[in-house]
């Protein structure tokens, strides 16, 4: 199957011609399937996950995407490494936000009050909580039942209580919901931000201001 994508043609030096393939759509076409399915409830136990997984993978890449085409057809296929490879480091959520002040040269930002926006926002900080989960020291809370006598623990000979404090892990708490709406933002960024951006025709909307 042919993907869209952008051709750089050299006719005098044929051997330095170049494509670039948005495989994007390989990833949107799964995101739908499992869209449908969270849609239908024809859920398990680790649907949500994947799904806000694959959300999270699909917004990033597109982003990537969208900078290498904008470089590409701005600085060309001998230099357009130098300006990618700086717009590729910086953090996730940073990228969302910086993109369309950076493909129109300043002319448009985001809408940073937008709900789609800030859904995704809220999709890049739980990707990192899933991806990039961390474990720390907690405290134990004992009961009133453990002294200190002389500088010393003193337990008495009987059955001690304590509890433990312990957060929710976010990969126990994703829901239906939760998912559908990153869902919808992520189809709203492909159809106002980046199907605009890959033909040149980025403009005002709900996602996108002038700066």
């Amino acid at each position: 199957m042919i993907k869209p994508g952008r051709l750089l043609i050299n006719l005098t030096s044929p051997k330095e011609s170049y494509h670039l393939i948005d495989r994007t759509e390989s990833y949107y076409s799964k995101l739908r399937l499992a869209y449908l399915d969270i849609l239908n409830d024809k859920v398990n136990d680790y649907l949500y996950f994947a799904f806000v997984t694959l959300c999270s993978a699909t917004l990033e890449y597109s982003l990537n995407y969208i900078l290498a085409n904008h470089c590409v057809a701005k600085f060309g296929p001998e230099s357009y490494k130098l300006y990618l490879e700086p717009y590729i480091k910086i953090s996730f959520a940073k990228k969302l936000m910086m993109l369309p002040n950076i493909i129109s040269d300043g002319r448009f930002l985001i809408n940073n009050k937008n709900v789609s926006y800030l859904k995704l926002v809220e999709l890049t900080i739980l990707r990192n909580r899933l991806l990039h989960n961390k474990t720390y020291l907690g405290k134990l809370a004992f009961s009133d039942e453990i002294e200190l006598l002389n500088n010393e623990v003193f337990i008495p000979e009987t059955m001690v209580e304590f509890t433990l404090e312990v957060d929710d892990q976010a990969i126990d708490i994703l829901s239906k919901q939760q998912c559908l709406e990153f869902g919808n933002a992520l189809g709203d960024f492909k159809k106002m931000i980046m199907d605009k951006a890959l033909i040149n025709e980025l403009e005002v909307n709900d996602m996108i201001i002038f700066s």
